[in-house]
């Protein structure tokens, strides 16, 4: 038996707004490398298993949130770009966000 569950939340507005915010603070320099990685890897953990409701990915474009979360994915330097090359802590974290947004037909 499958359970119809109709979802309307402010969990990606809030999520949003939160991302923006910190790459704000980050790139006015008023929180260091480390914090940034480890809230943002804390907020794009929240943010994947959201968007598995079509509801909360729709309202995901409607924010032009992807286009933010592939910014974050083009800061990524390339191991050859840098001599000790680390990931960053919530690189796994926006591969899996992207994923899950790419799995419909308006990130395609």
């Amino acid at each position: 038996m499958f359970v119809s569950h109709k979802h309307n939340s402010e969990a990606v507005a809030t999520l949003t707004l939160m991302i923006r915010n910190l790459r704000t603070k980050r790139d006015a320099a008023s929180i260091d490398g480390d914090t940034f990685e480890q809230n943002m890897a804390i907020l794009l953990s929240i943010l994947e298993p959201i968007l598995i409701n079509d509801v909360n990915l729709e309202f995901l474009y409607k924010l032009n949130m992807v286009s933010d979360l592939t910014e974050s994915l083009m800061e990524q330097p390339l191991p050859s770009e840098v001599q000790t090359w680390r990931p960053k802590a919530f690189f796994r974290f926006l591969l899996r966000a992207l994923t899950s947004a790419l799995r419909n037909e308006y990130g395609v």
